[in-house]
């Protein structure tokens, strides 16, 4: 194999993380502030505690068994190693450099922990689908090298937090400062200390609190503690010899915290391991056939936001960096570089190459590539929130962590290239656990994507209950991640608080969401398939025009307030066509009782449709549902009874003069300042271009210029073009032509990267979006002002008469030849019909202020009964085009 094509199979995965962290440090720039400090903190919490332990665990549970497991026995020690080397070259960096005490820690850390988890997670499955990878098959690949990282993820987290955090800890200026206080008073002993007459005053001290900051303090170096707190002398007792040891056991304890030991991380690798190697929850938990398989998709989908969100965190870190203010040395980062670099990675170099030859490691190239690769590493990016959490070198580490990140483009490729070459040599001897193939592997059909659905009588024959299974599993994880959300958001637990929503539907909305949009048009829409799904957005506009016109029938009916009629008719016009439909799709695609065939091809068309559906679904969304909640808002209606009483005074305004008020509704052009609306609201266009017999004709030329510049201050333009708008256009462009879509799509394109990264940053896009509307729904408990009538006549207009209007438009289209005859294209028209309230109604109140609570609480009764009304209409519609 060329040396070229192994260092494009290199170069490729890191350049994507490149791409990933210089993106995360673009929008944490002051003018963009989508990724500022704040957005940062919470963004971090919800990845500590569930995005990151969802990934460990669903990867190991998934690529773990009892056998590989006795296979890869060897990794921990390798780990270790790097560990103890790392630690080792960093003390020496320290002396040679003489680096303030309470930087030490930092020193040692970064020395010694490298990105275990991430940056593999990201390589690996990267490296397997290059076209020059020596790995084989790209599945097994896959699936083995997922295994092989999660493994490294929940090794290395151990490690960090047992090791790498006390080491911070001890060395940080807080825990200096308050040494030193002890240390002055050393003579002093605490209120109710006694002497016992075994032990002279100091030696009495080492038995108090337990607390790391009271023990007995350190006049010189740390490592001479333990001896100089607890001294041992000829002559003592047996009995004094036990109670030696129990008080060093105590000091370990109160150096070591225990509680971070067991981080989110730890405690999801230990459960990966146990539903991964014991049988009997393997089998209930995993596979296409066990009982329970939504607990563990669930789990899956979102551990997918994992990487894209912490690669996002790691650039937006390194911009303290750039602002300077850090007195690290730039003989430090050059001592660190060199280490991580250059040093740690020839001795891995000769630690695995000795273990192969004594055959501790297998001959499976991949398996010894990561072992390589976990020694040419950068550092921990955790390492940054434990000097956030002490206080000691904050900038300090900003600034070690852009040095190292930024070289890791080229050390990294350098080096993958000579792992790449020093296994290739085994690729023969690729060791297949079979077991794990068998079960976890993607089955690929080779057959060719079929134009037309082949109504077999195997299809027809399928029994109601399978039909009902493959719709209720779908239905039952958006129930499960909505419900995860709503916890995260509950006051004692507080990682979905009010703030952190905010900053992370931010995030979901002009990063993850775009992304996730254009990448699936760009790769799965084609001309051919524009000129076949063309009724999709008519079908929508109708669903939009009918929700409307049901939505003004329940207003007259059970008299809402005006403030309240945009939210209801939002509800009723507006489904949720994009998110909902990227969860139902793809889980009904791999559901045993599928009608829809191949599950590959499914998901391909799945996404496609999906994705055409929620672009076209953001553009009626901001152009129609969001103008009707700013008009009806109550701010709104404040502004417009302000220009009533403006028009009644006899004094008119300074600088206004009366020629100017018969031409006053050609004015600015801000919603909040346009002209009086003397009825309703829809009399309000015939009242800005009124036509009267008693005045002087306007040219109509000008009426036609003045009925435009009104429809213009209606209309906010800005919002057609959401990010998500933005996404699906420059998806379409791709998608339908045909040299850009080579350059971009596909394994051989030469720009590949860019679709890669784009949709590793739109797998984020859904968990996150799911969460956010279940953590909205908690101000739906809080009670509201809405009458029970109005959310009943939602719930009927949303869940019984859409969907039964809907089935007759399509079963008419299909019978005039508007729609083709793809089963699952019709599926998706169909349950266009049926989908619950758009989320982001919720966001266009709190932007006016109109029915904010009002809008939570039909949320939450509405996304609550989805989970009955979509599995029953799931059901029906599958039967219906099956």
């Amino acid at each position: 194999m060329k040396i070229l094509d192994l260092f494009i199979a290199s170069f490729i995965p890191v350049l994507k993380v490149l791409l990933l962290t210089a993106l995360g440090l673009f929008l944490a720039l002051d003018r963009v502030d989508v990724l500022g400090e704040e957005a940062r903190k919470h963004l971090n919490n919800v990845a500590f505690y569930v995005f990151n332990p969802a990934l460990v665990a669903s990867s190991l549970a998934e690529s773990i068994t009892i056998k590989s497991f006795g296979i890869l026995w060897f990794m921990p020690f390798n780990i270790l190693f790097t560990f103890i080397i790392g630690s080792a070259l960093g003390w020496i960096l320290i002396k040679i450099t003489r680096a303030p005490r309470d930087l030490w820690g930092l020193v040692i850390g970064c020395c010694a922990a490298g990105n275990l988890g991430n940056m593999l997670l990201i390589i690996i499955p990267a490296v397997c689908k290059e076209r020059g990878s020596p790995f084989g098959n790209a599945d097994v690949c896959y699936n083995q090298g997922i295994a092989y990282s999660s493994l490294s993820m929940a090794i290395g987290a151990i490690y960090l937090w047992s090791y790498v955090y006390n080491i911070v800890r001890i060395f940080s200026s807080k825990n200096s400062d308050e040494e030193a206080k002890v240390d002055d008073t050393d003579n002093i002993r605490p209120v109710g200390e006694r002497d016992d007459g075994n032990l002279s005053p100091k030696e009495d001290h080492c038995i108090g609190p337990l607390l790391p900051v009271i023990g007995c303090s350190p006049k010189e170096d740390r490592l001479d503690q333990f001896e100089r707190d607890c001294p041992i002398s000829e002559g003592k007792t047996k009995l004094r010899f036990l109670i030696r040891i129990d008080l060093f056991f105590q000091k370990i304890a109160s150096k070591v915290n225990l509680r971070k030991l067991l981080a989110p991380p730890t405690i999801a690798a230990i459960i990966g391991f146990m539903v991964g190697v014991i049988p009997q929850l393997r089998k209930v938990l995993i596979g296409d056939s066990a009982p329970l398989r939504v607990v563990e998709d669930c789990t899956s989908l979102l551990g997918k936001a994992a990487i894209p969100t912490v690669s996002l965190i790691v650039g937006a870190n390194l911009l303290r960096g750039l602002k300077g203010g850090s007195r690290v040395q730039s003989s430090i980062i050059i001592g660190i570089i060199v280490i991580r670099y250059i040093a740690l990675p020839i001795f891995g170099v000769g630690i695995v190459k000795a273990s192969i030859h004594f055959g501790l490691v297998n001959s499976d190239p991949l398996y010894q590539f990561v072992l390589l690769l976990q020694f040419a590493l950068p550092p921990a990016i955790n390492i940054g929130t434990m000097t956030q959490l002490y206080g000691s070198g904050e900038s300090e580490c900003s600034l070690i962590m852009l040095w190292t990140y930024a070289l890791a483009s080229v050390s990294l490729t350098l080096w993958s290239t000579f792992f790449l070459c020093l296994v290739i040599e085994d690729r023969n001897n690729i060791w297949i656990d079979h077991e794990l193939l068998e079960e976890n592997s993607v089955e690929r059909n080779p057959a060719k994507m079929k134009a037309m659905f082949n109504t077999t009588r195997e299809t027809l024959a399928m029994k109601i209950l399978d039909l009902f299974i493959a719709s209720f599993i779908p239905v039952l994880k958006v129930l499960l991640l909505t419900a995860l959300g709503l916890f995260l958001a509950l006051d004692k637990v507080d990682i979905l608080g009010e703030e952190a929503r905010k900053h992370l539907n931010n995030i979901a909305f002009f990063v993850f969401t775009p992304a996730l949009v254009g990448s699936s048009l760009a790769k799965y829409i084609t001309i051919k398939s524009i000129g076949m799904l063309w009724f999709m957005p008519v079908n929508i506009l109708i669903t939009f025009i009918i929700g409307s016109a049901l939505g003004w029938i329940l207003i007259k009916i059970t008299r809402a307030p005006r403030d309240l009629w945009g939210l209801v008719i939002g509800c009723c016009a507006a489904g949720n066509l994009g998110n909902m439909l990227f969860i139902i799709i793809p889980t009904v695609c791999k559901e045993r009782g599928s009608p829809f065939g191949n599950a590959n091809i499914c998901y391909n068309q799945g996404m496609a449709y999906s994705s055409l559906s929620m672009a076209i679904g953001a553009i009626f969304l901001w152009s129609y549902v969001f103008n009707i909640v700013r008009l009806y808002s109550s701010k709104s209606f404040e502004a417009t009874k302000l220009d009533n009483s403006t028009e009644r005074q006899s004094i008119n305004p300074v600088n206004e003069r009366a020629e100017n008020l018969s031409n006053s509704h050609t004015g600015p052009l801000l919603p909040l300042n346009e002209s009086s609306v003397k009825a309703y609201h829809l009399d309000q266009f015939e009242l800005d271009c009124p036509i009267s017999e008693g005045r002087p004709k306007v040219p109509f030329l000008k009426k036609i210029k003045q009925c435009f510049q009104s429809f213009a201050t209606k209309i906010n333009l800005r919002k057609l073009f959401a990010p998500s708008t933005i996404g699906a256009i420059v998806g379409f462009m791709i998608g339908v032509n045909p040299r850009l879509q080579k350059m971009l799509v596909g394994d051989n394109a030469p720009l590949r990267v860019v679709e890669d990264f784009t949709a590793l940053l739109g797998e984020a896009a859904i968990p996150t979006v799911t969460l956010i509307v279940g953590a909205n729904l908690l101000g739906g408990l809080q009670g509201s002002r809405i009458h029970l009538s109005i959310i009943i006549g939602i719930i009927v207009i949303r869940y019984i008469a859409l969907p039964i209007l809907g089935v007759c438009i399509v079963k008419a289209a299909i019978h005039f030849g508007l729609v083709n005859s793809d089963p699952l294209y019709q599926f998706i028209l169909l349950l266009q019909f049926a989908l619950p309230p758009a989320i982001q109604i919720g966001t266009m109140t709190q932007l006016y202020g109109a029915g904010e609570s009002e809008c939570s609480v039909i949320m939450l009764w509405t996304y609550a009964l989805a989970s009955v009304s979509l599995t029953l209409w799931s059901t029906f519609f599958l039967w219906f085009v099956g």
